[in-house]
């Protein structure tokens, strides 16, 4: 919804307007480009360009996998038609599919680059990073990859100039970045600050500390605040492991095989720039889990997609060494994929019962709160609008209901909460519409006990 209303503003104001909405407007951009160009709605342009993404990088991920394991690419192409990791967001438009691609790209650049080594191919690869920089700026962290592969593969005196090769141009372009910002007028936007922010390790080792000694002292236990850091660290890290285990599914089957067989440090120096990306990124949502206790599953899909030449290699194993088990593996593959593609879980009609309910009475949106941003969007109003803009989270909202600030607030819940007409009563609310669907959720659209009837045009 973001991207969309970023990119028809970019369309009608320019890039000033796209700006004063989302600060990394890179998406939006190449949305109203394409639509300009095909004469496709915007949302549509979205959809269009996520689908190029995704099948460029599944694509790249087989040609990769086939580059360093040539016997494990048939294998590989299973994986990425049935990996939940990025099957899971095919019907989403999110910046991470364009830096999926682009890093992909540039990990296979690498690979071609180990052929022949030489600085434009060098240089390409790490032009492929910053592109997808343009996209999640997080992922300038893959600069270091080509570097530290370049580290621990030098045996002889030229292999400091393959170092060379993948250490000048970022540090050339740093240092330009440096006096571009301590000369110019040029200043870093919130993001760019929020990703330098990230790096200051100082800062993250008191926060989380202070973190830690905050939710001990809520606990009647002497010892908590004490050893209330390690239980957040590795509690943090468990889950991370779960999301990666959970992306992965049933893969994570012949992914653990693979770690298991005896050729383990061959087969990881094979792939040596996948399995140094991987531990390279690990970081990033190991630190932000550790910053704000809380971690999405799109946020280690890349760890999974990095593993995926691993996995690939474990089912191939896997086909040769239980034929028996062939034709029940083949199914299992067949089904996940289709899962991929048919989806059994009900649609939310709530939201689209509820947006038609508020078109009917022409509701003026300064004076409503909507909760679901979904019907926002559905109605026609900008995702910034009025309410957007006046009312922050559902408790302000009530209370702005309550005193009169707005006429009506539509708020999401749950289906069976049988508390809910005394704790609207306690509120002073009562529902005059609502809104269910399948999924157990309804949309109740909330008005003052005492405020007059809805005209029901």
């Amino acid at each position: 919804m973001l991207y969309v209303e970023t990119a028809r503003a970019f369309q009608s104001e320019g890039l000033s307007a796209a700006l004063q909405l989302f600060d990394w407007p890179f998406l939006p951009i190449l949305m109203a480009a394409v639509s300009s160009f095909t004469g496709l709605e915007v949302e549509a342009s979205g959809y269009l360009l996520s689908t190029v993404f995704i099948a460029g990088t599944c694509s790249l991920i087989v040609a990769c996998t086939r580059e360093m394991l040539p016997r494990s690419g048939w294998a590989a192409m299973v994986v990425v038609l049935t990996v939940p990791a990025l099957n899971n967001y095919r019907d989403h438009i999110i910046r991470e599919f364009g830096a999926w691609f682009l890093l992909f790209l540039a990990l296979w650049l690498l690979l071609r680059w180990a052929r022949r080594p030489g600085w434009a191919g060098g240089l390409a690869a790490q032009s492929a990073i910053c592109a997808a920089a343009l996209f999640r700026l997080e992922t300038l962290i893959f600069l270091a990859v080509p570097v530290l592969w370049q580290l621990i593969s030098i045996r002889h005196g030229c292999g400091w100039r393959r170092v060379a090769m993948f250490l000048l141009p970022p540090l050339l372009g740093g240092v330009g970045v440096g006096l571009l910002a301590g000369v110019g007028d040029a200043e870093f936007g919130s993001r760019v600050a929020q990703q330098l922010n990230a790096i200051d390790l100082a800062s993250k080792h008191d926060r989380f500390f202070a973190m830690a000694a905050e939710i001990g002292s809520q606990i009647d236990n002497k010892y908590a605040i004490k050893q209330m850091p390690t239980i957040l660290f590795f509690g943090a890290f468990g889950l991370l492991l779960s999301k990666f285990i959970s992306n992965f599914g049933l893969l994570i089957v012949p992914g653990i095989y693979a770690l298991i067989r005896p050729r383990l440090p061959v087969l990881l120096v094979s792939a040596a720039p996948f399995a140094i990306a991987f531990a390279v990124y690990a970081i990033v949502p190991l630190a932000f889990v550790l910053d704000s206790m809380f971690l999405s599953s799109r946020y280690v899909a890349l760890l999974n997609l990095l593993a995926v030449p691993l996995v690939s290699v474990g089912l191939a194993h896997l086909f040769q060494r239980i034929a028996r088990w062939r034709i029940p593996l083949i199914a299992i593959a067949v089904m996940m994929g289709l899962s991929n593609v048919i989806s059994t879980t009900p649609p939310e009609t709530r939201m689209m019962d509820a947006a038609t309910w508020l078109k009917l009475h022409g509701a003026d949106p300064s004076r409503v709160f909507v909760e679901p941003r979904e019907v926002i969007y559905l109605v026609g109003w900008p995702y910034h609008g009025p309410q957007a803009q006046s009312i922050r989270g559902r408790e302000e909202a009530l209370v702005a209901l309550a005193s009169g600030a707005i006429d009506l607030a539509l708020l999401d819940l749950p289906s069976d909460s049988p508390d809910l007409q005394h704790w609207a009563k306690e509120k002073g609310l009562r529902s005059v519409e609502r809104f269910a669907d399948a999924r157990n959720r309804t949309v109740h659209a909330f008005v003052r006990s005492a405020a007059p009837a809805l005209d029901h045009r």
